[in-house]
C-alpha cells in the first residue's frame, strides 16, 4: 500500500513538473495566461504570447497584453506568488509594464476595475505594479489627465508609491504612499517642473493663464477628484511663491483655488498674462507666450501691447484666487505690494479687489472681466491716492503727489483693441505738485522751449503748482481733454484737444499766459502730436494768444471761473482749482 502511494505522489509530482516545463512554451503558457486575464479584466482581455520562467521564483512574462479599456501593454513580466492560489491574497506580487498606456477610469462608469466585470477587481489578482515608459490616462468628469509615466512602481491596494512622469513637456516627480485603486488615499512629497507650464495644466486637464517656466515642490493631496497641494513652495519665472493650490475635479469644469504669496514677485511673471512685453531681467527663460508678448510689442509704433490674451481659458476653468505679493520686481513704475482677491465663474472673471501700494501712493481696482463671449468685455474703477510723481513720470522732472480716478468700458481681447472702443471717464489732479521751471530768470524762455525743458527732465530748479487737473472724457475710443490746467505763482497753461486710442495719435493744443508782470510779453502757444509711444512738440512761428481767448477756454470749462485767468492759485476756494478738481473728482462720483 505505501508502495502505491509513494508512487502516486510521485506521478503527481512529475505531471505538477511536466506541467511547470510545459507552461515555459508559449503555446501552453498563452491559453493559461488568456484564461486568468478573462478573469481579471473581461472577456475581451488577450495576449500575443506568454511563457512561465523560473528565476528561481516563477515569472510570468508575455507581450502584446491588451485587456481593454485598462491596458494595452508591449511586454509584460508578473512575479508569480504561490500564495495567491489561496483566498484572499493576490496571485502575483508584482506586475511590470512597458511601452503602451494604461487607463484608470474615476467616472464612476467603468467595471472592470473595480471588481463588477469579470472574475473580481485587479486589486485580487495584483498587489503592486511597475511601469517603465507607459502613458498613464486617468479619466474624470472634467477631462483625461495624461502622464508619461518614465518609471514608477506603487501598490493597488495600499503601501509605497512612487514614480517619474512627464506631461506637456513637464516633470512630475512623487514619492509617497496609498493605494492606486483608491486615489483618495494618496499623499506624498511632489516635485513639477514646466517650461511651459499651460502645456503641463493642459495634459492635466486643466486651464491656467500665460505663465512663465516654473519648479514647485510641496506636500500633494490626490483624491479620487480633487488634488491639493500644501506647502507649496518654488519659482514661477523669477518670482518665489508659497502657499495652497487646489485643483477640485469632481464637475466638468474644474475648479481651481489659488491662495499664494510670493516674496518677491517678478512684475514680468504676472505681465505676460496680460500681454505685456517682458524685461526679463531675472535668470529664468522666457516662455513661449513672454516671447509672443515681446515680438508682438517690438513688431509695432504702439505704446499700448496688442499681444492677444487668451480670455478663452477663462471659460475652461473657475477658481478663487487671493494672491499677496511683496516686495514687487521690474515693474514699469515703482511698486512695494500687490495684492488681489478675485472669483472667476462660467468665464466672468470678478475682481473683487486688486491693490498696489508703491512709493507714498496706492492703487485700487475694482470690476469684472467677462470673457464668455468674444471679445471679451471689462468694466473697470479704479481710484489713485497719493502717487509721487517723480516716481511715476522721472523725465518730466515733476514732483509731488498726484491723485486720479477712472471708470471705464472696455471691449477686446487685447490692450489696443479694448481701448480703440473705449468709453468712461479718466481724471488726474494735484494741489501740491512742483514742475521744472519753465523758465530761467533773464533767460526769456518761450513756451516751446519751456516745455521742451521740461520734457527733459534736466532743469533742477522746480516751481510749485498751486493746481494741476485733467479729465479724459472717452467715447468710442477718443480721449477728449476737458481740460488740463497746470497753474503755478507765475503761470497759466491750458490744455485741450484729443487723444486717439485706436491709432494713439495726439493732438493736444497747449496756450499759457504769464501772470507775473515783470515776465513782460505773453508767452506762445505750442501743439503736441505724434503718438504716445513718439509725441513730437510744433512751435507755430509768430502765434500768440491773448487774454481773451483764455479766459474763453476757461469760460468754457468752468463758466464763472472763466473771470478768474489771473488770479493767483493758491488761495483756497477762491481759487479755479477748487471747482476743477471737484469736477475732475466726480468722475465715479456723478455717475
Amino acid at each position: 500500500m505505501r508502495k502505491w502511494i509513494v508512487i502516486g505522489v510521485a506521478a503527481v509530482l512529475v505531471l505538477i513538473a511536466a506541467g511547470l516545463f510545459a507552461l515555459t512554451r508559449p503555446s501552453v503558457g498563452t491559453p493559461v495566461a488568456e484564461y486568468f486575464l478573462r478573469m481579471a479584466f473581461g472577456e475581451d482581455a488577450s495576449v500575443e504570447e506568454a511563457w512561465m520562467r523560473y528565476t528561481p521564483r516563477p515569472v510570468v512574462e508575455g507581450r502584446g497584453l491588451s485587456a481593454p479599456p485598462v491596458a494595452e501593454l508591449e511586454t509584460v513580466s508578473g512575479r508569480f506568488n504561490w500564495l495567491g492560489l489561496f483566498p484572499g491574497t493576490p496571485l502575483f506580487a508584482l506586475v511590470d509594464g512597458r511601452n503602451g498606456a494604461v487607463r484608470i477610469d474615476l467616472t464612476g462608469q467603468a467595471d472592470s476595475q473595480d471588481g463588477e466585470d469579470g472574475g473580481g477587481g485587479v486589486g485580487e489578482w495584483i498587489e503592486a505594479v511597475a511601469a517603465e515608459t507607459v502613458r498613464l490616462d486617468v479619466v474624470r468628469r472634467a477631462g483625461t489627465a495624461e502622464v508619461l509615466l518614465q518609471r514608477g512602481r506603487g501598490s493597488l491596494t495600499g503601501g509605497s508609491i512612487a514614480f517619474a512622469g512627464e506631461a506637456g513637456g513637464g516633470t512630475i516627480i512623487f514619492d509617497g504612499t496609498g493605494a492606486i485603486l483608491d486615489p483618495q488615499t494618496i499623499r506624498g512629497d511632489v516635485v513639477i517642473r514646466a517650461r511651459n507650464p499651460n502645456a503641463l495644466a493642459q495634459a492635466l486637464s486643466i486651464a491656467l493663464p500665460n505663465l512663465p517656466p516654473l519648479q514647485i515642490a510641496g506636500d500633494l493631496e490626490i483624491g479620487r477628484n480633487e488634488w491639493v497641494l500644501r506647502n507649496l513652495e518654488g519659482k514661477i519665472g523669477d518670482s518665489a511663491a508659497t502657499g495652497l493650490f487646489i485643483v477640485n475635479l469632481q464637475e466638468e469644469v474644474p475648479q481651481i483655488t489659488a491662495d499664494l504669496d510670493f516674496a518677491p514677485l517678478d512684475f514680468d511673471d504676472v505681465g505676460v498674462v496680460f500681454g505685456l512685453p517682458s524685461r526679463n531681467e531675472g535668470a529664468a527663460p522666457l516662455s513661449p507666450a513672454q516671447r509672443r508678448a515681446n515680438r508682438a510689442y517690438g513688431g509695432n509704433d504702439m505704446l499700448l501691447p496688442r499681444a492677444r490674451v487668451d480670455f478663452d481659458r477663462l471659460q475652461k476653468v473657475d477658481a478663487r484666487i487671493d494672491i499677496e505679493a511683496s516686495p514687487v520686481e521690474d515693474a514699469p513704475y515703482p511698486v512695494d505690494r500687490m495684492s488681489l482677491q478675485a472669483t472667476l465663474e462660467d468665464g466672468v472673471l470678478r475682481i473683487g479687489v486688486f491693490h498696489v501700494d508703491g512709493p507714498q501712493g496706492e492703487l485700487t481696482v475694482e470690476g469684472t472681466v467677462d470673457a464668455s463671449g468674444h471679445p471679451a468685455r471689462s468694466e473697470l474703477v479704479g481710484d489713485l491716492r497719493a502717487a509721487q510723481l517723480e516716481e511715476l513720470v522721472p523725465k518730466l522732472a515733476a514732483k509731488g503727489p498726484l491723485s486720479g480716478e477712472f471708470d471705464l468700458e472696455l471691449t477686446g481681447d487685447d490692450f489696443q483693441q479694448a481701448f480703440a472702443g473705449a468709453n468712461g471717464e479718466f481724471s488726474l489732479w494735484s494741489t501740491e505738485a512742483q514742475v521744472a521751471a519753465l523758465y530761467i530768470e533773464g533767460a526769456g524762455l518761450d513756451l516751446g522751449e519751456a516745455l521742451m525743458l521740461l520734457f527733459d527732465g534736466e532743469e533742477t530748479t522746480y516751481t510749485r503748482a498751486d493746481c494741476f487737473v485733467t479729465r479724459l472724457d472717452i467715447r468710442e475710443g477718443t480721449a477728449i481733454i476737458s481740460p488740463g490746467v497746470l497753474e503755478t505763482e507765475d503761470s497759466l497753461l491750458l490744455l485741450n484737444g484729443s487723444i486717439d486710442l485706436a491709432t494713439e495719435e495726439l493732438s493736444i493744443d497747449v496756450d499759457t499766459e504769464a501772470k507775473d508782470a515783470s515776465l513782460g510779453e505773453l508767452f506762445g502757444s505750442v501743439k503736441i502730436s505724434g503718438t504716445l509711444r513718439a509725441p513730437e512738440i510744433e512751435i507755430p512761428e509768430g502765434e500768440v494768444i491773448g487774454q481773451a481767448a483764455l479766459t474763453a477756454g476757461l469760460a468754457a470749462i468752468a463758466g464763472p471761473l472763466g473771470l478768474l485767468p489771473f488770479v493767483e492759485g493758491g488761495e483756497g476756494e477762491n481759487a479755479p482749482c477748487g471747482r476743477l478738481i471737484g469736477r475732475a473728482n466726480g468722475v465715479l462720483k456723478d455717475q
